[in-house]
């Protein structure tokens, strides 16, 4: 009966120790699959943080390219603007000095036309004092 009950009792201690190596398995199990959720979890908002950078980094780059198209564009527009005044400039300038190199041949043509015009004046003048004299 001795025998019989340390048998039990061996075979309880074994059932018990089998047991708590199955609870510790077990417990070892959950603590490696919450450790392995955990670098998952680490792993993915990683990924998500790098995402973002890289997401943030290619909208710093595409607003840079656009602010400088918008510069360009600019002094492009005030080159074009400044060639503008520049021709214009330059017209108005030839437009003086053709004025000025064609104002003494005017000068002398409107003098010649008012000589002309006093000449033909004095002509009809001296015309109607003949006529008088002849009249008389």
């Amino acid at each position: 009966a001795a025998a019989a009950a340390a048998a039990t009792a061996a075979a309880a201690a074994a059932a018990a120790a089998r047991k708590r190596a199955e609870e510790e398995e077990e417990s070892l199990r959950l603590q490696q699959d919450a450790e392995r959720r955990k670098e998952e979890e680490e792993a993915a908002a990683q990924r998500l943080r790098e995402e973002q950078e890289a997401q943030r980094l290619r909208e710093e780059q595409e607003a840079q390219r656009r602010r400088q198209e918008q510069e360009a564009q600019r002094l492009k527009e005030e080159q074009e603007i400044h060639q503008r005044r520049k021709e214009e400039e330059m017209r108005l300038q030839l437009e003086r000095e053709q004025a000025e190199e064609e104002e003494p041949a005017r000068l002398a043509e409107e003098q010649q036309q008012c000589k002309k015009a006093m000449e033909d004046d004095e002509e009809e003048e001296n015309g109607w004092e003949d006529n008088d004299w002849n009249n008389a």
